[in-house]
């Protein structure tokens, strides 16, 4: 239910949602779920969404949420392989005709990415523009 939603005395009221973006700049995320998204764009290739929890908290001490969507292309300089390469360690010319990438292994990762504010509408959101690894992957529950 949402908690800014009640009902008194037959009334329906509703608190406005007070939403601040993930401040931009770089920030430490791990990839809590992946799932497959249509384009928006018709004819083109699929693409993962990519939910992330971030390092930061909000102002209620939950941690920040970040979403990002990625294409499936999957080649030598496509943001996926900035994705596998922050979060897994390896490139796309590390997999060969015969070995596929396995999407959920991201899944749990831990990355550093660059988020930066875009307004559209008078709305300001917060986008993933770079992916970048930690300086220490083992460490993936470290800060989480």
């Amino acid at each position: 239910m949402n908690p800014n939603l009640s009902q008194q005395d037959g009334q329906i009221r509703i608190r406005p949602s007070i939403f601040t973006p993930h401040p931009a700049g770089i920030a430490d995320v791990k990839i809590t779920n992946i799932e497959l998204a249509e384009s928006t764009v018709e004819g083109w290739a699929p693409r993962l969404c990519f939910d992330l929890e971030s390092a930061l908290a909000d102002e209620q001490g939950q941690p920040r949420l970040l979403r990002s969507y990625v294409s499936t292309t999957f080649s030598p300089g496509s943001k996926l392989e900035a994705v596998v390469l922050a979060t897994l360690g390896k490139s796309a010319s590390d997999f060969g005709p015969q070995e596929e990438l396995v999407v959920e292994e991201m899944v749990g990762k831990t990355c550093r990415v660059v988020v930066k504010h875009d307004t559209k509408d008078g709305k300001t959101r917060a986008l993933v523009t770079e992916w970048v690894p930690t300086t220490n992957p083992a460490d993936d529950d470290v800060r989480f």
